[in-house]
């Protein structure tokens, strides 16, 4: 590094023009050193020559580099494993999946049979612990009165958990995914915490829930419930009856509703940071330009409710 003539005068941030690129040792598993960019990994503040906030940003960065550990140490082992399994429903019957990690998806099929596919994929530095929680792994099928209820047993890991497990790469990392398919009339819930979820093709009550993942119904026919909290939801609709509902609604996302042409509903669109669009002319009850709309398409009937906070609600005719 080039010390500054102590003569020479300096501007108070003592910042020179070019950033500089630091070059950090590789990793276990890395051939190569890898060259990152520091104004990167600084976020947003260079490192530059003469600077005196040179050991803060240099800080800064290593921690940044730090936060990255987990990922890479995680990415070393992977291993997974399929299930297959399948049960039998009455008409209006529920089917109901829980999942927590993982993608879930139902697709109408058979009258009365209920078919379920399921992935379980775990991730980790440690390949006896990965091996340990992918053999305990689970999918519960179980038969009430009800209906039949499905969900993913998954143990615990045997290492630290909290914030030095997440630092030093010792937590692994459970995804399962479901792929089932059910009855073209039935009940059907469906629920995750991270992942995307969807139903296609069901002509009954549908009820869809996540946390973080989009989360869609195609081509229903019936009530739709659906809700997530970061991402979008999607409706698209083949029959609307006078006595349906369709609620979609987010936080952190967009709500799209899809119609047939000739649709009557009774309308409910809503956002807060965004705004409200519809391809059909609405008989207004009352609203607030481009922010909440309330009122009639056709003759009404059917409910439809859109809301989100932050993103667009788009009421649209199908093509």
């Amino acid at each position: 590094m080039t010390i500054p003539n102590k003569k020479e005068k300096t501007k108070k941030t003592g910042l020179s023009a070019q950033p500089r690129w630091i070059e950090f040792p590789a990793t276990r598993g890395v051939q190569d050193p890898v060259l990152y960019d520091a104004p990167l990994f600084a976020a947003g503040q260079f490192i530059r020559e003469g600077s005196r906030g040179m050991t803060v940003t240099r800080r800064r960065t290593a921690i940044a580099v730090l936060a990255l550990l987990p990922a890479v140490l995680l990415a070393g082992i992977r291993e997974s494993k399929s299930f297959h399994r399948q049960a039998f429903v009455s008409p209006g019957q529920i089917v109901s999946v829980e999942n927590v990690n993982g993608f879930v998806s139902a697709e109408a099929g058979q009258a009365d049979s209920v078919g379920v596919t399921a992935e379980a994929e775990v991730r980790g530095r440690h390949r006896r612990e990965v091996e340990r929680i992918l053999e305990r792994i689970r999918i519960n099928v179980e038969t009430r009165t009800e209906g039949v209820f499905i969900e993913a047993d998954v143990p615990k890991s045997r290492h630290a958990d909290g914030f030095l497990g997440f630092l030093f790469g010792r937590r692994t990392q459970v995804n399962v995914t479901f792929h089932v398919r059910v009855p073209l009339r039935c009940r059907l819930a469906l629920h995750t915490v991270n992942g995307e979820v969807h139903a296609i093709g069901i002509q009954g009550e549908v009820k869809l829930r996540s946390v973080n993942g989009n989360v869609s119904a195609e081509e229903t026919a019936g009530t739709v419930d659906a809700a997530t909290t970061n991402g979008c939801v999607r409706m698209n609709v083949a029959k609307l009856g006078a006595a349906d509902r369709l609620v979609g609604r987010t936080t952190n996302g967009c709500v799209e509703v899809t119609l047939p042409e000739k649709g009557d509903a009774d309308v409910t669109l809503s956002t807060v940071n965004g705004k409200v669009w519809t391809d059909f002319p609405v008989t207004l009850k009352w609203g607030i330009s481009g922010k909440r709309i309330r009122g009639t398409i056709g003759k009404g009937g059917a409910e439809i409710r859109a809301e989100t906070v932050n993103g667009e609600v788009r009421l649209m005719k199908a093509k």
